[in-house]
Protein backbone atom coordinates (compact mmCIF):
# COMPACT_ATOMS: atom_id res chain seq x y z
CA UNK A 1 0.00 0.00 0.00
CA UNK A 2 2.79 2.20 1.11
CA UNK A 3 4.44 1.51 -2.30
CA UNK A 4 1.31 2.15 -4.50
CA UNK A 5 0.89 5.60 -2.58
CA UNK A 6 4.77 6.35 -3.72
CA UNK A 7 4.23 5.43 -7.19
CA UNK A 8 0.92 7.66 -7.78
CA UNK A 9 3.05 10.63 -5.71
CA UNK A 10 6.13 10.01 -7.84
CA UNK A 11 3.65 10.08 -11.25
CA UNK A 12 1.83 13.26 -9.96
CA UNK A 13 5.24 14.84 -9.59
CA UNK A 14 6.36 13.86 -13.48
CA UNK A 15 3.38 14.91 -14.76
CA UNK A 16 3.35 18.67 -12.74
CA UNK A 17 7.32 18.68 -14.00
CA UNK A 18 6.38 17.85 -17.40
CA UNK A 19 3.58 20.56 -17.44
CA UNK A 20 5.58 22.82 -16.66
CA UNK A 21 8.37 22.17 -19.33
CA UNK A 22 5.69 22.13 -21.80
CA UNK A 23 4.69 25.85 -20.71
CA UNK A 24 8.08 26.95 -20.95
CA UNK A 25 8.40 25.59 -23.74
CA UNK A 26 5.44 26.65 -25.35
CA UNK A 27 6.70 30.33 -23.87
CA UNK A 28 9.71 29.91 -25.50
CA UNK A 29 8.36 28.79 -28.90
CA UNK A 30 6.10 31.65 -29.13
CA UNK A 31 9.04 34.34 -28.55
CA UNK A 32 11.43 32.60 -31.03
CA UNK A 33 8.45 32.89 -33.50
CA UNK A 34 7.27 36.12 -32.69
CA UNK A 35 11.62 37.31 -33.34
CA UNK A 36 11.24 35.46 -36.45
CA UNK A 37 8.24 37.30 -38.03
CA UNK A 38 9.90 40.69 -36.57
CA UNK A 39 12.89 39.53 -38.52
CA UNK A 40 11.25 38.49 -41.89
CA UNK A 41 8.76 41.69 -41.76
CA UNK A 42 12.06 43.88 -40.86
CA UNK A 43 13.83 41.95 -44.20
CA UNK A 44 10.60 42.37 -46.27
CA UNK A 45 10.39 46.10 -45.28
CA UNK A 46 13.88 46.83 -46.15
CA UNK A 47 13.96 45.07 -48.81
CA UNK A 48 10.55 46.88 -49.98
CA UNK A 49 11.77 50.20 -48.98
CA UNK A 50 15.21 49.62 -51.17
CA UNK A 51 13.38 48.34 -54.13
CA UNK A 52 11.23 51.36 -53.83
CA UNK A 53 14.33 53.75 -53.48
CA UNK A 54 15.80 51.48 -56.48
CA UNK A 55 12.22 52.43 -58.42
CA UNK A 56 12.44 56.07 -57.52
CA UNK A 57 15.53 57.11 -58.61
CA UNK A 58 15.47 55.42 -61.59
CA UNK A 59 14.11 52.57 -64.20
CA UNK A 60 14.63 48.14 -63.34
CA UNK A 61 15.17 46.41 -65.78
CA UNK A 62 12.90 42.76 -65.41
CA UNK A 63 13.59 40.89 -68.80
CA UNK A 64 12.79 37.84 -67.22
CA UNK A 65 9.20 38.98 -67.02
CA UNK A 66 8.99 39.56 -70.72
CA UNK A 67 7.79 36.17 -71.69
CA UNK A 68 5.02 36.62 -68.94
CA UNK A 69 3.72 40.17 -69.78
CA UNK A 70 3.56 39.30 -73.70
CA UNK A 71 1.55 35.88 -72.82
CA UNK A 72 -0.87 38.56 -70.40
CA UNK A 73 -1.54 40.89 -72.96
CA UNK A 74 -2.66 38.54 -75.66
CA UNK A 75 -5.96 38.98 -76.57
CA UNK A 76 -7.15 35.40 -76.93
CA UNK A 77 -10.40 36.53 -78.77
CA UNK A 78 -9.09 38.60 -81.62
CA UNK A 79 -5.71 36.72 -81.47
CA UNK A 80 -4.03 40.28 -81.56
CA UNK A 81 -0.56 40.18 -79.81
CA UNK A 82 2.47 42.26 -78.58
CA UNK A 83 5.52 42.31 -78.56
CA UNK A 84 8.57 44.01 -76.99
CA UNK A 85 12.33 44.21 -76.71
CA UNK A 86 12.74 45.92 -73.48
CA UNK A 87 10.70 45.73 -70.00
CA UNK A 88 11.11 48.24 -67.17
CA UNK A 89 9.47 48.64 -64.21
CA UNK A 90 9.58 52.31 -62.15
CA UNK A 91 7.83 54.10 -59.76
CA UNK A 92 7.80 58.23 -60.98
CA UNK A 93 6.20 59.47 -57.64
CA UNK A 94 4.96 57.70 -54.21
CA UNK A 95 1.31 59.48 -54.96
CA UNK A 96 1.07 57.38 -58.38
CA UNK A 97 1.01 53.55 -59.37
CA UNK A 98 3.99 51.41 -60.20
CA UNK A 99 4.26 51.38 -64.24
CA UNK A 100 5.82 48.64 -66.36
CA UNK A 101 7.69 50.23 -69.15
CA UNK A 102 7.88 48.33 -72.85
CA UNK A 103 10.09 49.89 -74.90
CA UNK A 104 10.30 48.77 -79.26
CA UNK A 105 6.66 48.14 -78.60
CA UNK A 106 5.01 46.06 -81.88
CA UNK A 107 1.39 45.13 -82.21
CA UNK A 108 0.72 42.10 -84.26
CA UNK A 109 -2.74 40.96 -85.76
CA UNK A 110 -3.75 37.24 -85.98
CA UNK A 111 -1.90 36.63 -89.71
CA UNK A 112 1.03 37.97 -87.75
CA UNK A 113 1.11 41.34 -89.73
CA UNK A 114 2.12 44.60 -87.68
CA UNK A 115 -0.97 46.47 -86.83
CA UNK A 116 0.90 49.31 -85.09
CA UNK A 117 4.44 50.22 -83.41
CA UNK A 118 5.99 52.49 -81.22
CA UNK A 119 8.84 53.34 -79.46
CA UNK A 120 7.43 53.64 -75.83
CA UNK A 121 4.80 52.02 -73.65
CA UNK A 122 3.73 52.44 -70.10
CA UNK A 123 1.04 50.26 -67.90
CA UNK A 124 0.00 51.48 -64.68
CA UNK A 125 -0.68 48.43 -62.82
CA UNK A 126 -3.84 47.72 -61.28
CA UNK A 127 -2.65 46.36 -57.16
CA UNK A 128 -5.50 43.73 -56.78
CA UNK A 129 -5.15 41.95 -60.12
CA UNK A 130 -1.18 42.18 -59.30
CA UNK A 131 -1.38 40.36 -55.66
CA UNK A 132 -3.87 37.13 -57.38
CA UNK A 133 -0.44 37.31 -60.26
CA UNK A 134 -2.24 38.79 -63.03
CA UNK A 135 -0.83 41.94 -65.41
CA UNK A 136 -4.23 44.40 -65.90
CA UNK A 137 -3.21 47.50 -66.81
CA UNK A 138 -5.42 50.23 -65.06
CA UNK A 139 -3.64 53.36 -67.29
CA UNK A 140 -1.75 53.38 -70.78
CA UNK A 141 0.75 55.47 -71.60
CA UNK A 142 1.71 55.72 -75.35
CA UNK A 143 4.39 58.03 -76.95
CA UNK A 144 5.07 59.25 -80.38
CA UNK A 145 2.09 57.71 -81.50
CA UNK A 146 0.66 58.31 -85.20
CA UNK A 147 -2.91 59.12 -85.08
CA UNK A 148 -5.52 59.63 -87.81
CA UNK A 149 -8.86 61.49 -86.64
CA UNK A 150 -11.41 61.52 -89.72
CA UNK A 151 -14.36 63.30 -89.94
CA UNK A 152 -16.90 61.59 -92.64
CA UNK A 153 -19.72 62.37 -94.58
CA UNK A 154 -21.97 61.85 -91.74
CA UNK A 155 -20.99 64.02 -88.86
CA UNK A 156 -19.20 60.65 -87.69
CA UNK A 157 -15.93 59.98 -86.37
CA UNK A 158 -13.51 57.34 -86.81
CA UNK A 159 -9.94 57.61 -84.85
CA UNK A 160 -7.13 55.43 -85.39
CA UNK A 161 -3.53 54.71 -86.01
CA UNK A 162 -2.17 55.87 -89.10
CA UNK A 163 0.95 56.00 -91.63
CA UNK A 164 2.70 59.78 -91.54
CA UNK A 165 4.45 58.48 -94.61
CA UNK A 166 1.32 57.68 -96.77
CA UNK A 167 -0.23 61.04 -95.39
CA UNK A 168 -3.29 58.80 -94.27
CA UNK A 169 -4.34 55.66 -92.56
CA UNK A 170 -3.09 52.56 -92.72
CA UNK A 171 -5.95 50.37 -93.47
CA UNK A 172 -9.39 51.56 -94.99
CA UNK A 173 -11.97 50.53 -92.42
CA UNK A 174 -13.40 47.79 -93.81
CA UNK A 175 -10.20 46.12 -94.81
CA UNK A 176 -10.21 42.30 -94.38
CA UNK A 177 -7.06 42.87 -92.45
CA UNK A 178 -7.73 45.47 -90.86
CA UNK A 179 -8.56 46.04 -87.11
CA UNK A 180 -7.22 49.52 -87.06
CA UNK A 181 -10.09 50.71 -84.78
CA UNK A 182 -7.34 50.43 -81.81
CA UNK A 183 -7.72 52.98 -80.48
CA UNK A 184 -11.46 53.36 -80.52
CA UNK A 185 -11.89 49.80 -78.76
CA UNK A 186 -9.74 51.25 -75.78
CA UNK A 187 -11.72 54.56 -75.98
CA UNK A 188 -14.69 52.14 -75.80
CA UNK A 189 -13.55 50.12 -72.69
CA UNK A 190 -13.08 53.42 -70.93
CA UNK A 191 -16.49 54.54 -71.61
CA UNK A 192 -18.11 51.67 -70.61
CA UNK A 193 -19.51 51.85 -74.67
CA UNK A 194 -18.33 48.84 -75.90
CA UNK A 195 -20.20 46.53 -78.11
CA UNK A 196 -19.70 43.43 -79.88
CA UNK A 197 -17.38 40.68 -78.12
CA UNK A 198 -17.22 40.80 -74.54
CA UNK A 199 -14.33 43.52 -73.27
CA UNK A 200 -14.33 41.82 -69.67
CA UNK A 201 -11.92 38.99 -71.83
CA UNK A 202 -9.55 41.74 -73.13
CA UNK A 203 -6.72 42.43 -71.25
CA UNK A 204 -7.13 46.10 -70.89
CA UNK A 205 -10.87 45.38 -69.33
CA UNK A 206 -9.81 47.37 -65.95
CA UNK A 207 -8.41 49.88 -68.36
CA UNK A 208 -9.25 53.81 -66.35
CA UNK A 209 -7.14 56.00 -68.12
CA UNK A 210 -5.47 56.20 -71.46
CA UNK A 211 -2.55 59.36 -72.54
CA UNK A 212 -0.34 59.54 -75.29
CA UNK A 213 2.56 61.98 -75.11
CA UNK A 214 4.33 63.60 -78.15
CA UNK A 215 1.77 61.91 -80.50
CA UNK A 216 0.90 63.69 -84.45
CA UNK A 217 -2.43 63.44 -85.28
CA UNK A 218 -3.04 63.62 -89.23
CA UNK A 219 -7.14 65.10 -89.40
CA UNK A 220 -8.88 64.04 -92.10
CA UNK A 221 -11.95 66.69 -92.81
CA UNK A 222 -14.23 64.66 -95.33
CA UNK A 223 -16.92 67.30 -94.67
CA UNK A 224 -15.01 69.80 -95.79
CA UNK A 225 -12.51 68.17 -97.79
CA UNK A 226 -9.60 69.53 -95.69
CA UNK A 227 -6.75 67.63 -94.24
CA UNK A 228 -3.69 68.88 -91.88
CA UNK A 229 -1.37 67.11 -89.67
CA UNK A 230 -0.55 68.45 -86.10
CA UNK A 231 3.15 67.94 -85.19
CA UNK A 232 2.91 68.00 -81.57
CA UNK A 233 0.05 66.41 -79.28
CA UNK A 234 -0.70 65.32 -76.24
CA UNK A 235 -3.61 63.76 -74.74
CA UNK A 236 -5.57 61.71 -71.90
CA UNK A 237 -8.94 60.57 -71.61
CA UNK A 238 -10.01 59.19 -68.32
CA UNK A 239 -12.98 57.25 -66.63
CA UNK A 240 -14.61 59.91 -63.40
CA UNK A 241 -17.12 59.32 -61.28
CA UNK A 242 -19.37 62.00 -63.20
CA UNK A 243 -18.31 60.08 -66.89
CA UNK A 244 -15.35 60.18 -68.78
CA UNK A 245 -13.05 63.48 -69.31
CA UNK A 246 -10.76 63.92 -71.79
CA UNK A 247 -8.57 66.69 -72.55
CA UNK A 248 -6.14 67.60 -75.58
CA UNK A 249 -2.98 69.94 -76.28
CA UNK A 250 -1.74 70.59 -79.31
CA UNK A 251 0.92 72.76 -80.89
CA UNK A 252 -0.09 74.54 -83.75
CA UNK A 253 2.00 75.65 -86.90
CA UNK A 254 2.86 79.18 -86.95
CA UNK A 255 5.01 81.73 -88.83
CA UNK A 256 5.36 83.73 -85.39
CA UNK A 257 8.04 82.94 -82.42
CA UNK A 258 5.76 82.11 -80.64
CA UNK A 259 4.01 78.33 -81.17
CA UNK A 260 0.10 78.64 -81.55
CA UNK A 261 -0.92 76.58 -78.58
CA UNK A 262 -5.18 74.68 -78.24
CA UNK A 263 -5.96 73.42 -75.24
CA UNK A 264 -9.68 71.02 -75.40
CA UNK A 265 -11.20 69.53 -72.46
CA UNK A 266 -14.71 67.30 -72.82
CA UNK A 267 -16.62 65.93 -70.27
CA UNK A 268 -19.07 62.55 -71.83
CA UNK A 269 -22.44 62.00 -69.96
CA UNK A 270 -22.45 57.64 -70.04
CA UNK A 271 -26.24 57.97 -70.02
CA UNK A 272 -27.30 60.59 -72.36
CA UNK A 273 -24.14 60.57 -74.70
CA UNK A 274 -23.95 64.30 -74.89
CA UNK A 275 -20.52 66.08 -74.64
CA UNK A 276 -19.93 68.84 -72.58
CA UNK A 277 -16.86 70.93 -74.12
CA UNK A 278 -14.60 73.85 -73.62
CA UNK A 279 -11.35 75.13 -75.84
CA UNK A 280 -8.61 77.67 -75.26
CA UNK A 281 -6.79 78.62 -78.31
CA UNK A 282 -3.60 81.21 -77.59
CA UNK A 283 -1.59 82.98 -80.12
CA UNK A 284 -3.43 82.10 -83.07
CA UNK A 285 -2.38 83.22 -86.64
CA UNK A 286 -5.39 83.76 -88.62
CA UNK A 287 -3.43 83.25 -91.64
CA UNK A 288 -2.78 79.79 -91.47
CA UNK A 289 -6.50 79.58 -91.62
CA UNK A 290 -6.49 81.36 -95.62
CA UNK A 291 -4.17 78.56 -96.41
CA UNK A 292 -6.50 75.47 -95.19
CA UNK A 293 -10.05 77.04 -96.28
CA UNK A 294 -10.97 77.31 -99.80
CA UNK A 295 -12.59 81.03 -99.54
CA UNK A 296 -10.75 82.69 -96.80
CA UNK A 297 -7.58 83.68 -99.17
CA UNK A 298 -8.52 87.38 -97.75
CA UNK A 299 -7.43 86.22 -93.69
CA UNK A 300 -4.54 85.78 -95.68
CA UNK A 301 -3.35 89.08 -95.85
CA UNK A 302 -4.45 90.39 -92.32
CA UNK A 303 -1.90 91.08 -89.21
CA UNK A 304 -3.65 89.48 -86.52
CA UNK A 305 -2.74 87.63 -83.51
CA UNK A 306 -6.16 85.44 -81.72
CA UNK A 307 -6.31 84.58 -78.49
CA UNK A 308 -10.00 82.27 -77.90
CA UNK A 309 -12.42 81.15 -75.45
CA UNK A 310 -15.17 78.49 -76.34
CA UNK A 311 -17.42 76.07 -74.16
CA UNK A 312 -20.99 74.85 -75.10
CA UNK A 313 -22.12 71.18 -75.46
CA UNK A 314 -22.89 68.44 -78.66
CA UNK A 315 -25.58 65.97 -78.63
CA UNK A 316 -24.99 62.07 -79.08
CA UNK A 317 -25.89 62.71 -83.23
CA UNK A 318 -23.19 65.20 -82.78
CA UNK A 319 -25.07 68.29 -83.09
CA UNK A 320 -24.24 71.52 -81.68
CA UNK A 321 -26.83 72.40 -78.87
CA UNK A 322 -25.26 75.53 -77.83
CA UNK A 323 -21.85 76.99 -77.60
CA UNK A 324 -20.45 80.34 -76.31
CA UNK A 325 -17.35 82.12 -77.88
CA UNK A 326 -15.04 84.85 -76.43
CA UNK A 327 -12.19 86.63 -79.17
CA UNK A 328 -9.43 88.62 -78.05
CA UNK A 329 -6.09 90.20 -79.95
CA UNK A 330 -3.90 92.61 -78.54
CA UNK A 331 -3.30 94.70 -82.05
CA UNK A 332 -2.64 94.38 -85.00
CA UNK A 333 -3.06 95.51 -89.02
CA UNK A 334 -6.15 94.40 -90.98
CA UNK A 335 -5.81 94.52 -94.77
CA UNK A 336 -9.01 95.09 -96.21
CA UNK A 337 -9.59 96.93 -99.49
CA UNK A 338 -13.25 97.51 -98.72
CA UNK A 339 -11.98 99.64 -95.86
CA UNK A 340 -8.76 101.11 -97.03
CA UNK A 341 -6.47 100.77 -99.31
CA UNK A 342 -3.74 100.58 -96.91
CA UNK A 343 -2.90 98.75 -94.08
CA UNK A 344 -5.41 99.94 -90.49
CA UNK A 345 -3.93 99.17 -87.63
CA UNK A 346 -6.13 98.38 -84.61
CA UNK A 347 -5.89 97.77 -81.17
CA UNK A 348 -7.67 95.55 -78.19
CA UNK A 349 -9.89 94.07 -80.57
CA UNK A 350 -12.29 91.64 -78.74
CA UNK A 351 -15.46 89.76 -79.66
CA UNK A 352 -18.37 87.66 -78.02
CA UNK A 353 -21.13 85.54 -78.96
CA UNK A 354 -23.49 82.92 -78.49
CA UNK A 355 -25.49 80.22 -80.60
CA UNK A 356 -28.53 78.45 -80.13
CA UNK A 357 -29.19 75.22 -81.90
CA UNK A 358 -32.87 75.46 -81.20
CA UNK A 359 -33.77 78.44 -83.40
CA UNK A 360 -30.43 77.99 -85.38
CA UNK A 361 -29.46 81.71 -84.26
CA UNK A 362 -26.48 83.47 -83.61
CA UNK A 363 -25.82 86.25 -81.18
CA UNK A 364 -22.95 88.46 -81.63
CA UNK A 365 -23.38 90.31 -78.66
CA UNK A 366 -20.22 92.75 -78.79
CA UNK A 367 -17.49 93.28 -81.19
CA UNK A 368 -15.24 96.23 -80.29
CA UNK A 369 -12.17 97.42 -81.34
CA UNK A 370 -10.20 100.29 -81.76
CA UNK A 371 -8.74 101.78 -84.85
CA UNK A 372 -6.80 105.37 -84.95
CA UNK A 373 -7.80 105.97 -81.44
CA UNK A 374 -11.53 105.55 -81.94
CA UNK A 375 -13.36 102.67 -80.87
CA UNK A 376 -16.22 100.86 -82.60
CA UNK A 377 -18.58 98.99 -81.34
CA UNK A 378 -20.75 96.11 -83.13
CA UNK A 379 -23.85 93.63 -82.40
CA UNK A 380 -26.04 91.49 -84.87
CA UNK A 381 -28.93 88.51 -84.49
CA UNK A 382 -28.02 86.34 -87.47
CA UNK A 383 -30.64 83.53 -88.18
CA UNK A 384 -28.72 80.80 -89.92
CA UNK A 385 -29.97 77.99 -92.26
CA UNK A 386 -28.11 75.54 -95.33
CA UNK A 387 -27.90 78.45 -97.70
CA UNK A 388 -28.55 81.86 -95.68
CA UNK A 389 -27.77 83.95 -93.24
CA UNK A 390 -29.73 87.17 -92.24
CA UNK A 391 -30.55 89.46 -90.04
CA UNK A 392 -30.11 93.24 -87.71
CA UNK A 393 -26.27 94.02 -87.95
CA UNK A 394 -25.40 97.65 -85.99
CA UNK A 395 -22.14 99.48 -86.04
CA UNK A 396 -21.70 102.45 -83.37
CA UNK A 397 -19.41 105.10 -81.97
CA UNK A 398 -19.78 106.56 -78.33
CA UNK A 399 -17.58 109.64 -79.24
CA UNK A 400 -15.12 110.84 -81.62
CA UNK A 401 -13.42 113.76 -83.02
CA UNK A 402 -14.44 114.91 -86.54
CA UNK A 403 -10.79 114.98 -87.41
CA UNK A 404 -10.58 111.31 -86.87
CA UNK A 405 -13.20 110.71 -89.08
CA UNK A 406 -11.50 111.06 -92.90
CA UNK A 407 -8.69 108.59 -92.17
CA UNK A 408 -10.91 105.76 -91.09
CA UNK A 409 -13.41 106.53 -93.59
CA UNK A 410 -14.70 103.31 -95.56
CA UNK A 411 -13.27 102.96 -99.21
CA UNK A 412 -16.41 101.92 -100.63
CA UNK A 413 -18.29 104.93 -99.37
CA UNK A 414 -15.92 107.37 -100.83
CA UNK A 415 -18.86 108.47 -103.43
CA UNK A 416 -21.56 108.44 -101.22
CA UNK A 417 -23.91 111.25 -100.55
CA UNK A 418 -23.44 110.63 -96.95
CA UNK A 419 -19.32 112.01 -97.07
CA UNK A 420 -20.65 115.10 -99.09
CA UNK A 421 -22.33 115.84 -95.84
CA UNK A 422 -20.43 113.68 -93.21
CA UNK A 423 -16.78 114.63 -94.13
CA UNK A 424 -16.68 117.53 -96.41
CA UNK A 425 -19.65 119.92 -94.72
CA UNK A 426 -19.13 119.30 -91.54
CA UNK A 427 -15.94 120.60 -89.90
CA UNK A 428 -14.36 120.77 -86.21
CA UNK A 429 -16.48 119.34 -83.21
CA UNK A 430 -17.54 116.33 -81.84
CA UNK A 431 -19.62 113.19 -82.97
CA UNK A 432 -21.63 111.44 -80.20
CA UNK A 433 -23.84 108.55 -80.51
CA UNK A 434 -22.57 107.58 -84.02
CA UNK A 435 -24.89 104.29 -85.63
CA UNK A 436 -25.28 102.32 -88.82
CA UNK A 437 -27.48 99.81 -88.86
CA UNK A 438 -28.68 97.56 -91.79
CA UNK A 439 -30.27 94.45 -92.40
CA UNK A 440 -27.51 91.99 -93.85
CA UNK A 441 -28.62 88.88 -95.74
CA UNK A 442 -25.71 86.62 -97.04
CA UNK A 443 -26.98 83.84 -99.67
CA UNK A 444 -24.93 80.86 -101.24
CA UNK A 445 -25.49 80.81 -104.81
CA UNK A 446 -23.41 79.07 -107.58
CA UNK A 447 -19.99 80.96 -107.81
CA UNK A 448 -20.13 81.05 -103.82
CA UNK A 449 -21.51 83.60 -101.14
CA UNK A 450 -22.81 87.27 -101.79
CA UNK A 451 -24.13 89.31 -99.15
CA UNK A 452 -25.64 92.66 -99.39
CA UNK A 453 -27.28 95.28 -96.71
CA UNK A 454 -30.58 96.31 -96.69
CA UNK A 455 -32.68 99.21 -95.07
CA UNK A 456 -29.67 101.00 -94.13
CA UNK A 457 -29.69 103.96 -91.80
CA UNK A 458 -27.18 106.00 -90.52
CA UNK A 459 -27.34 108.65 -87.59
CA UNK A 460 -25.67 111.23 -85.20
CA UNK A 461 -25.39 113.77 -83.10
CA UNK A 462 -22.90 117.01 -82.94
CA UNK A 463 -22.07 119.86 -80.98
CA UNK A 464 -19.33 122.49 -81.10
CA UNK A 465 -19.90 121.97 -84.92
CA UNK A 466 -18.78 124.19 -87.97
CA UNK A 467 -21.36 123.77 -90.85
CA UNK A 468 -20.90 124.89 -94.36
CA UNK A 469 -24.49 123.59 -95.58
CA UNK A 470 -24.87 125.68 -98.61
CA UNK A 471 -22.26 128.44 -101.08
CA UNK A 472 -21.57 131.02 -100.56
CA UNK A 473 -23.45 131.49 -97.68
CA UNK A 474 -21.56 131.15 -94.30
CA UNK A 475 -20.81 128.24 -92.37
CA UNK A 476 -22.97 127.93 -88.81
CA UNK A 477 -20.38 127.85 -86.16
CA UNK A 478 -20.75 126.04 -82.77
CA UNK A 479 -23.80 124.06 -83.86
CA UNK A 480 -25.46 121.77 -81.99
CA UNK A 481 -28.02 119.48 -83.85
CA UNK A 482 -28.46 115.53 -85.43
CA UNK A 483 -28.81 113.84 -88.44
CA UNK A 484 -30.61 110.89 -89.70
CA UNK A 485 -29.58 109.24 -93.29
CA UNK A 486 -31.91 106.59 -94.66
CA UNK A 487 -30.57 105.21 -97.67
CA UNK A 488 -33.86 103.67 -98.91
CA UNK A 489 -34.78 107.63 -99.40
CA UNK A 490 -31.80 108.92 -100.65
Amino acid sequence: MIFLMQAVCTVNLLWHNMGMTFRIFCKRSSLVAAEIAGVVFLLVFVAGGALGFRLLSGPLEIEFVKPYIQEALRDQDSGVYVSMDKVVLFWPDLREPLLLGLQGVSVYRPDGSVAAATDEVALGLNKAQLLLGRVRPEALIVRRLSLSVIRNADNSFDIGMADLQTYGPQLEQDSDRARGDYIEEILAIIAGTGEGRDIKSSPLAVLQSFEIEDASILVDDRVLNLSWILPRSDAVIERIDGGVQAALQVELPSQKEQPAKLRLGALLDPQSRAVDFNANLEDFDIALIAKKIPGLETLGAQNMILNAQLEGDISKDMVLNEAALSLTSKSGALNIAELSPEPVTYQELSASAAYNGEDQSVNIEKIQVTLGGVTLSANALLNLDNQAVEGPVRLSIETVEHSALEPLWPATLAEDNSREWIIDKLSEGTFSNVFAQADLKAVEGENGWSADAQNLVAGFEFEGMSVDYRAPLKPVTNAKGQGVFELNSE
